[in-house]
């Protein structure tokens, strides 16, 4: 690991290693490196940075200003995804950001990157996938009808995603798996896919395609009773990403620790009762709308005033008959 002592910046570097030392503040080449998967390693640019890089100029400049690109469209699409909002970091989200987290750091190549994280609507998933993009870099693209039965169609839709365009790769599936190939070179970044119960046998040759020719880290994110038929029906596919699958992680219900500790980072105040109102809230929230309706009644409640956990549930219920709820269910 080499420490950044002397943060003067030598008269002989380009612009571009200006641009990133300034970028790279006070971590450590090391850290930087990982950070912003480098195409270069610490070693090479701690020598670049002193400006006494001995290896080829043209081929170190050009690796710089495709870091120095890739950091700035990494904080575009971290201002872009979080957009302000806070993102409260419930128990299996940690564990799916810390498998990720693993995966970016790993040296090498490994075919197994990818990651499923299966809940219901309104267990976090969208969110989820925003936070893991903001933190490493990448894009979302939701999976759609199409892809249940086009190989072709799920292709186009991740090579716009990640930026891969011209007419060219719309002629062949061919020519847009090289150019995608091509475009991602060897940057380990993230591609989250949301709605993916959209999964079909061949867009699941996809995602065996992508980890197997390239180095992206991909996010799965799915239904649970959906993804199972997914899996079911595609028996044979869905047998090989499981040989290329780091983790699952399955959210089946909410515990009341968690929807007590999402009411109060999220600006709830209570007054002693805050065990209680998590209990009653993981009850509703597990019948319907999860964190979605625990972030419904933080909004209508984050306010100056202490509240009680009747007031708590109160307001859930409020906010389930809204949504078109009663005791017994649908109205």
């Amino acid at each position: 690991m080499t420490d950044i002592k002397d943060k003067t910046i030598p008269a002989n570097v380009s612009d571009t290693v200006r641009q990133l030392i300034e970028l790279q503040g006070d971590a450590t080449d090391r850290d930087f490196c990982r950070k912003y998967n480098f195409a270069l390693n610490e070693t090479n640019w701690s020598k670049i940075r002193r400006g006494v890089y001995k290896g080829n100029p043209e081929t170190a400049e050009g690796a710089c200003a495709a870091m120095l690109r890739s950091i700035r469209e990494r904080r575009a699409v971290t201002s872009k995804v979080r957009a302000g909002t806070k993102f409260i970091d419930f128990t299996p989200a940690r564990t799916v950001k810390g498998r990720i987290n693993l995966l970016m750091e790993e040296e090498g190549y490994n075919q197994n990157r990818l990651v499923m994280y299966l809940a219901d609507s309104g267990r976090g998933k969208s969110a989820l996938a925003r936070e893991i993009v903001a933190l490493h870099g990448g894009c979302i693209v939701e999976a759609r009808e199409s892809w249940r039965g086009s190989y072709f169609n799920a292709l186009l839709d991740v090579c716009s995603a990640l930026g891969v365009t011209g007419t060219d790769i719309e002629r062949s599936p061919r020519r847009a798996e090289k150019a995608l190939v091509a475009h991602l070179g060897d940057r380990r970044i993230i591609l989250a896919i949301d709605e993916a119960e959209y999964f079909g046998p061949n867009s699941l040759n996809l995602l065996k395609f992508l980890l197997n020719q390239t180095k992206v880290i991909v996010l799965v994110l799915a239904i649970p009773e959906l993804w199972d038929r997914v899996q079911t029906k595609s028996y044979v596919e869905a047998r090989q990403i499981m040989r290329r699958t780091d983790h699952v992680e399955r959210l089946d219900r909410i515990h009341p620790d968690e929807a007590e500790r999402f009411l109060v980072e999220s600006g709830v105040k209570l007054n002693g009762s805050a065990a209680e109102a998590g209990k009653k809230m993981a009850v509703h929230a597990n019948k319907f709308g999860g964190f979605d309706l625990l972030k419904r009644v933080a909004v209508r409640l984050a306010d100056e005033e202490e509240h009680t956990d009747d007031e708590v549930e109160t307001t859930a219920l409020g906010v389930l008959a809204m949504l078109g709820f009663k005791a017994g269910g649908v109205k």
